[in-house]
């Protein structure tokens, strides 16, 4: 089984999320697999490749956030602190930040420093799990979608809510914010 997958920007390598299998990264359009990112028999939710392709994250099943180098596979590192699986992750467009987003029993979104893996926000979300993530192009927002089919935006500085709307019925599933910033794109449950 495959989760979420995601190209480098070059469009040379696609990775995706798999279930007992990490991470696995494809050379396109040859479909050779270049490496795959967890030895162990985990399964890893959801992928994000850094805006530069350097970095690979993934959300993993067992409640962990994983970055690797994006090149080889080498995990750089764990970060710890999801209660429940890890559905979600993605950059900041200056790659200084993670968002990952998860729950089980209450909705977990916390926010990273890429470079040293801190925990630099704890976000309360309301819905019980955090199924996508986005960022505003100059990463001053943020905007989850939950399980309740809420959207929700996040204004970092403040560490608060500024902006609820009802999208689907039933969980998001995937949220892409325009180059612009104007327009937000959502799909969920409910086709």
């Amino acid at each position: 089984i495959f989760f979420g997958g995601v190209w480098s920007p070059d469009g040379h390598l696609l990775a995706n999320g798999s279930y007992q299998h990490g991470v696995q990264v494809w050379q396109m359009p040859a479909g050779t697999r270049r490496w795959v990112g967890q030895a162990e028999p985990i399964s890893i939710c959801r992928v994000a490749s850094s805006p530069d392709g350097r970095r690979l994250v993934g959300g993993g099943g067992d409640g962990y956030v994983y970055v690797w180098d994006g090149s080889d596979g080498t995990l750089l590192r764990r970060l710890v602190g999801h209660d429940g699986p890890v559905w979600s992750v993605a950059w900041s467009p200056d790659r200084t930040w993670l968002a990952s987003g998860g729950g089980r029993e209450g909705g977990e979104l916390f926010v990273w420093d890429a470079h040293t893996g801190a925990r630099l926000y704890s976000l309360h979300e309301p819905s019980e799990v955090v199924y996508a993530l986005a960022w505003s192009p100059n990463g001053a927002r943020l905007v989850s979608g939950g399980s309740d089919g809420r959207l929700r935006w996040w204004d970092l500085r403040r560490e608060e809510c500024v902006r609820v709307q009802q999208g689907h019925q039933g969980k998001v599933q995937a949220l892409k914010v325009s180059p612009d910033g104007r327009t937000l794109a959502s799909c969920g449950d409910d086709g």
